[in-house]
């Protein structure tokens, strides 16, 4: 198993089998990443919206 740490969704959805939603506590959740290493996936609804729950999450937008 190996820990990896992104600033960047897209990279962390790709590269990733499972990714923590972050918040300034600790993560508050950890969800399977759909289609990884696949970079059709990248428009694929399922891969939107996670994306969309990790930037919308508490810790998720650094700017």
């Amino acid at each position: 198993m190996v820990l990896f740490g992104a600033h960047d969704a897209d990279e962390a959805l790709f590269l990733c089998d499972l990714v923590a939603l972050p918040a300034d506590g600790g993560p508050t959740g950890i969800r399977q990443v759909p289609r990884t290493r696949d970079r059709a996936a990248h428009d694929d609804p399922a891969t939107t919206a996670l994306r969309r729950d990790v930037l919308d999450s508490p810790g998720g937008r650094t700017s």
